[in-house]
C-alpha cells in the first residue's frame, strides 16, 4: 500500500481514521505488478482505455514516480480537469509549478499519506485544484504551447544569416 507505509503508529492511526478513502490504481503493467491480493480499499484497474476518463473520476491524483519521465502529461491532464495532485519532486520536474500552490509534494510514503489527509480539507483541495487548473490553462493548453513553439521557430529561423552553413534564411 503506497499511501500507508509510514512509521507503524502513524500509519495505523491514519489508516484507522481514513477507512473511507479508496486508492484506485491504473496503468500499463499494473495487473502484472499487483497480481496478488491487495489491501482493503485498493482497487487495481490495470491498463485503462482512457486515462482522461479515469482521471475525471478521481478526487486526488497521486504520482509516486521515482525516476524517468512520461507521466507529466497525466499530471497536467489531472490539473486541467480540476483535480488536486500529489506528486514526488521527480514527477513534476520541468513543470512550472509550486508545491503548496499548485500541487503537494511527497517524496516518501508517509509524505503521501500526510498530503492526502491534508487534501481532505475542502478549502485546501479547492485552492490547490483551482490554482493548478488556472495555471494549466494559462501555460500548458494547446493554443499557448502552439504559440510558444511558433515563437521559438521564428526566433530560431531569424538567427540564420545569408552566409550561415545551413543556407539563407527560409530556404531549409
Amino acid at each position: 500500500n503506497v499511501v500507508v507505509e509510514a512509521p507503524v503508529k502513524k500509519a495505523e492511526l491514519k489508516k484507522e481514521e481514513n477507512k473511507h478513502l479508496k486508492l484506485h490504481i491504473a496503468g500499463k503493467g499494473m495487473t502484472h505488478h499487483f497480481s496478488g491480493s491487495l489491501p482493503e480499499g485498493v482497487i487495481n484497474f490495470g491498463e485503462v482505455e482512457s486515462s482522461k476518463d479515469f482521471i475525471s473520476q478521481a478526487g486526488i491524483c497521486i504520482v509516486p514516480i521515482q525516476s524517468g519521465s512520461g507521466l507529466r502529461i497525466k499530471i497536467l491532464e489531472a490539473m486541467a480537469s480540476g483535480r488536486a495532485v500529489v506528486s514526488t519532486s521527480v514527477g513534476v520536474q520541468g513543470l512550472e509549478l509550486k508545491s503548496g500552490e499548485h500541487y503537494l509534494v511527497a517524496d516518501s510514503p508517509g509524505d503521501f499519506a500526510d498530503a492526502i489527509i491534508h487534501l481532505q480539507n475542502e478549502q485546501t483541495y479547492r485552492r490547490l485544484s483551482i490554482n493548478a487548473r488556472d495555471t494549466c490553462l494559462m501555460k500548458y493548453d494547446a493554443v499557448t504551447l502552439g504559440k510558444n513553439l511558433i515563437s521559438f521557430y521564428e526566433q530560431f529561423l531569424n538567427t540564420f544569416k545569408p552566409n550561415h552553413p545551413l543556407g539563407e534564411k527560409g530556404t531549409h
